[in-house]
């Protein structure tokens, strides 16, 4: 069959943008596993090809896909709903898929737009629905959908997450535009899943709380594959987790090393101060890891509590400074306005930002997503100022009585202002 997949366009953050955008891997490794069983496939990232809605359905008209399957965050919500009603009327006959985090999470938001709701990881789901619509077969047996049939919701349950991540081809970049991602950076995916319970997450809910962790091997192969056919000079880690498993971690830097691969590498997406030690720090030194981010989330003991982040300020010194000595590059993750923040806590945090010395600092605003702790937290705690996806990640989307909207946004403009304008 014809499948063309859709990354659709969000506004990212400043820092975001001047770092640039991570490539769709999601897609990609959808995109790699329907090509060995011989389906067409083109991928389009809008955030890199067209923002241009016009021009996506002219290209719709154009190559007349069976199917469309499309990736969605929450903050792509309202792009995706858009998207989906033109394609209706630009190719009524096209099968529209709907995947990827908000879906997976709030599936039911996307069953009167679409065809189909897949709903946890993709990856097989996807193939087999789509030999199953190939040979006309009922989709009511195949695992993690949701749909409608005779103007009744289908719900086929939840599927059992992947295993093996081995198994799975590498991601079909050479359908992507690798050029608009970085130059000469290449991102990858090791792991999936963390086993922590930190109250704004809302990963657990697709990828499930068990680490799964490709193999030493597979990694460094795929890292191998980048250098070689993209001469890619940095890899970027995008793991929620990377170093939880201390001696794969090891394993995967010996093999760097044992393949002489002179490769830069970079924790892009952070890790936990509690699942370092300088031993390790060392050693990924050696391999090649230049660059770690660690989230640090606040410089107040009360908000890391309430967070349920599970770790201590002296760790964080610790960890800090053991990495700054070795010689790699340090960038904190800190999130401004969670559960439990007043004003005076947030003086806490930009005093800690200011003792650690960090080379890099990522402020967010708090964003409590659908069904997670954080979001159930304000339900009881606060109230919801807008319900607008759009703005989710962008402004503060509640506030609380003793903390309003606008000091919130006036604080975080002011540390954005300190520690990321020339960042």
């Amino acid at each position: 069959m014809k499948i063309l997949l859709l990354y659709p366009p969000y506004t990212s953050h400043v820092e975001e943008e001047k770092k640039g955008y991570f490539p769709p891997l999601g897609l990609a490794y959808i995109a790699a596993i329907l090509r060995t069983h011989n389906h067409s496939v083109r991928i389009i990232d809008m955030n890199v090809e067209t923002k241009d809605l016009e021009e996506l359905e002219k290209i719709c008209e154009k190559e007349q896909p069976d199917i469309v399957g499309i990736s969605s965050t929450t903050i792509t919500y309202n792009t995706c709903i858009n998207i989906l009603k033109r394609i209706k009327n630009v190719i009524p006959s096209a099968i529209r898929i709907v995947g990827g985090p908000h879906a997976s999470i709030l599936p039911h938001e996307f069953v009167d737009y679409s065809d189909f709701v897949v709903v946890g990881e993709g990856e097989y789901t996807m193939l087999e629905l789509v030999k199953t619509l190939e040979n006309g077969e009922d989709p009511s047996n195949i695992k993690g959908l949701l749909f409608k049939k005779d103007g009744k919701i289908v719900e086929t349950g939840s599927r059992p997450l992947i295993t093996c991540l081995d198994n799975f081809p590498f991601p079909a970049r050479d359908l992507l535009h690798m050029e608009a991602y970085n130059d000469n950076k290449g991102a990858i995916l090791t792991s999936r899943g963390c086993p922590f319970n930190c109250i704004f997450c809302n990963s657990y809910l697709i990828f499930g709380k068990k680490f799964r962790a490709r193999s030493p091997k597979n990694v460094v192969d795929e890292i191998e594959y980048l250098v070689k056919k993209y001469n890619v000079h940095v890899i970027r880690v995008l793991d929620d987790m990377f170093t939880l498993n201390r001696k794969r971690v090891i394993e995967i830097c010996n093999e760097i090393l044992n393949r002489g691969l002179n490769i830069g590498w970079e924790l892009t997406n952070g890790t936990r101060v509690d699942k370092v030690d300088k031993e390790l720090l060392e050693k990924m030194h050696e391999a090649g890891c230049y660059r770690i981010y660690y989230g640090i989330e606040s410089g107040s003991e009360k908000v890391l509590k309430m967070l349920r982040k599970g770790i201590k300020l002296d760790q964080v010194r610790r960890v800090v400074k053991w990495t700054k000595e070795i010689g790699i590059e340090v960038g904190g993750f800190f999130m401004i306005g969670g559960p439990g923040e007043t004003i005076e806590t947030l003086k806490e945090t930009e005093k800690f930002i200011d003792e650690l010395n960090l080379d890099y600092v990522h402020l967010s605003i708090a964003t409590p997503y659908p069904r997670t702790d954080f979001w159930n937290w304000v339900l009881k705690n606060g109230r919801f100022v807008t319900n607008d996806y759009s703005k989710f990640e962008k402004e503060f989307i509640f506030e609380t009585p003793d903390f309003p909207w606008e000091q919130r946004m006036k604080i975080f403009e002011y540390l954005h202002e300190k520690y990321c304008s020339d960042k």
